[in-house]
């Protein structure tokens, strides 16, 4: 599991790689929610290079987003890789989280 966090204002883009299971959820929690917390914040999740997520992973997601909205911040799921959209799509993920498109304007390399 590989977590890269970068900020500019009051946006904080997550970019996650490899496998998200129990132990990934972890890392993704304890990485995550300090900077969803803040008040405001726009959180961009950025899951192009995530070859696994279980259903630990989804919890995680779902927890973040709830504390993002609940401190009147956004939350967004970005670059999903055709698998993940695949997953969403089939389990209804993409009427739960919010995915969408990056509002930064040159692409995450």
């Amino acid at each position: 599991m590989d977590i890269r966090i970068t900020s500019e204002g009051s946006r904080t883009t997550v970019v996650l790689a490899g496998i998200i299971d129990r132990d990934g959820a972890d890392e993704v929690g304890q990485a995550v929610l300090a900077a969803a917390g803040r008040q405001g914040c726009e959180l961009e999740i950025d899951l192009k290079d995530v070859t696994f997520l279980g259903s630990s992973g989804i919890a995680r997601l779902l927890q973040v987003q709830n504390v993002v909205s609940s401190a009147g911040g956004q939350f967004r799921i970005i670059r999903l890789n055709p698998d993940l959209e695949a997953l969403f799509k089939a389990n209804h993920l993409d009427t739960l989280l919010s995915v969408g498109r990056s509002s930064v304007k040159a692409d995450i390399p």
